[in-house]
């Protein structure tokens, strides 16, 4: 089985206007979606195909994508990055939150799209944003080599906090699964850091003796992260940080596609 269970830690440090720093445990499943009908076999409590105490429902992604409704996570997915001119004829992994008791809180998922030979080629992002219910996707070409990936300058089109502008410019890092795994964000206004976020986790076997811990060391996980981001939102608000309402001209539902970025060499 090549899906496993990643635990770690999420850290987030604002600059400005205000400094504003916090960091939580958590965990993400990492799921091969040609696993997906048999990684939860073993355990009553967790479901890949119906509600449960710990469910991965599948149509909590690629929302934007779904013109074609027969099409699978994993058919998605190839569709939309030969659109993009990339092929990646191998594995796709998924690393995700899933549902507790029906409820849903997943800010990002990282879909790992490899070749025929295990090279990892893209990484796409799916944002979600609260309380919005809206998704958006960047697309991060990987086709080149290399233990460091990302973006430089990526352009913010997508509204997720209240408490962030729109005009705004992201760099991105990630290191290719492994034993340990590793997201960076940093956000810029005007050149100025406002924001940094990093996400550090390591890899644990996916069994159902260590899916029954999670549900102990880390008990209904969505719920946590429902509270946790109202209550950064409320340390913002008392400490007077500019708000930003939801831009006008924005749909219910995200239907534009980030173009690819290509990744930069040995960034740091």
């Amino acid at each position: 089985m090549h899906s496993s269970i990643y635990t770690g830690n999420v850290r987030h440090h604002r600059f400005t206007p205000t400094v504003n720093s916090f960091n939580y445990s958590l965990y993400l499943l990492y799921l091969d979606l040609d696993e997906l009908e048999s990684v939860f076999d073993r355990n009553w409590l967790w479901s890949t195909r119906r509600f449960n105490f710990a469910w991965f429902r599948t149509a909590d992604h690629l929302g934007t994508l779904r013109k074609d409704t027969t099409k699978n996570l994993k058919q998605l997915i190839r569709s939309y990055l030969h659109d993009n001119g990339i092929e990646a004829g191998g594995p796709i992994r998924l690393l995700t939150q899933v549902r507790y008791l029906g409820f849903a809180m997943n800010p990002a998922s990282f879909f790992y799209c490899y070749d025929t030979n295990e090279n990892l080629r893209a990484i796409v992002t799916q944002v979600n944003n609260t309380p919005w219910g809206e998704e958006h996707l960047y697309l991060i070409d990987a086709r080149e080599p290399n233990n460091r990936i990302g973006v430089d300058g990526l352009k913010k089109d997508f509204h997720v906090s209240p408490f962030m502008p729109m005009e705004m410019n992201y760099d991105m890092r990630f290191t290719p699964p492994d034993e340990k795994l590793a997201v960076r964000m940093t956000s810029f206004e005007s050149g100025t850091k406002m924001l940094n976020v990093v996400m550090s986790l390591k890899r644990k076997k996916l069994n159902s003796m260590n899916l029954n811990r999670l549900l102990l060391s880390y008990p209904l996980m969505s719920m946590k992260i429902f509270a946790a981001i109202y209550w950064q939102a409320l340390k913002l608000y008392l400490k007077k940080v500019p708000f930003y309402s939801h831009p006008k001209k924005q749909n219910s539902k995200s239907k534009r596609i980030q173009k690819p970025h290509t990744i930069r060499q040995n960034a740091n």
